[in-house]
């Protein structure tokens, strides 16, 4: 197993350079990284697709560590984590999240979700409530929408073709990585330093690449058998938007959301893309203390 420790100095390890510890869930190995206090409040955070637990461990948990015991985990496939058997539906990577949150803390906890992120967070607050205190979900895909997921994933999640793709995206793939990222921010500009921060490349192995787009792939037809059921969810539930969000719309899948569960609020950003998080921190952090401290 490689070391997760982080080298001392270090502000944003390689790609290569795990920063966290590892864990047997789901039988696979899941790369988890915590911040905090071991007896505070625990917060789990669930990343985006295409992303790491990257997004949250350098931005977000180190400040959440000051009143809460933040886990970022790397979702299955992504990031350092392995890819338990059928990983691309959303009931296994709740599993996954549920697994981890058994092995890192003893109470309910509060899950942030980003995105797809969102999605696996609603799932588990479904199929296990007792592990679930809040919600705090940033720009999620939460019920399905008309059309496809892109092509290149697509083509990579076919199970004859896709895995020849996905080697070749090993080559082109890190050339078009700053204008999905540009894209991914706007209308907000994204950091100079975040791809490094991120740790973009990681995305780019093969086997990451296809994980990533199987998990797309599925996801409409995931969440089209979700959706009805959000009544059911008894958490309470605590939405960030953009406005000019062109990934996900806050209309179908923020204020629609907020309307299906139980006890749900949204609050939307005017001028604000996919990553309100990040455009918005002070605003994210007051919901995640409020859902903590409630």
């Amino acid at each position: 197993m490689v070391s997760g420790a982080q080298q001392e100095g270090a502000c944003f390890p390689a790609p290569d350079a795990p920063i966290g510890r590892f864990l047997s869930v789901c039988g696979v190995q899941a790369h988890v990284h915590e911040q905090g206090a071991a007896d505070a409040p625990p917060v789990l955070l669930l990343h985006s697709a295409s992303a790491n637990l990257r997004e949250f461990a350098f931005s977000l948990a180190p400040r959440i560590a000051a009143f809460a015991r933040s886990v970022s985990v790397d979702r299955p496939g992504l990031g350092f984590s392995g890819r338990p058997r059928g990983a691309e539906r959303l009931g296994v990577q709740a599993a996954f999240a549920a697994a981890v949150l058994e092995r890192t803390v003893r109470a309910p906890a509060v899950i942030v979700g980003h995105s797809f992120g969102g999605a696996v967070a609603l799932r588990l607050a479904l199929e296990r409530p007792e592990l679930v205190r809040a919600l705090v979900l940033f720009a999620p895909a939460s019920r399905p929408w008309p059309g496809r997921t892109a092509w290149y994933n697509r083509l990579a999640a076919r199970p004859l073709i896709g895995p020849a793709f996905a080697q070749a995206v090993r080559v082109v793939g890190p050339m078009q990585a700053d204008g999905a990222l540009a894209n991914t921010f706007r209308p907000q500009p994204a950091p100079q330093t975040y791809g490094a921060e991120l740790g973009a490349a990681l995305l780019f192995r093969p086997h990451s690449f296809r994980a990533n787009a199987r998990d797309l792939a599925f996801l409409n037809a995931e969440l089209q058998a979700q959706a009805p059921r959000y009544d059911q969810i008894r958490a309470p539930v605590r939405v960030l938007f953009g406005d000019s969000d062109h990934v996900v719309t806050y209309k179908r899948h923020g204020l629609a959301l907020a309307q299906a569960v139980r006890d749900g609020r949204a609050h939307i950003l005017p001028g604000v893309g996919h990553m309100p998080h990040r455009a918005a921190p002070e605003a994210a952090l007051e919901m995640i203390r409020t859902a903590v401290e409630t």
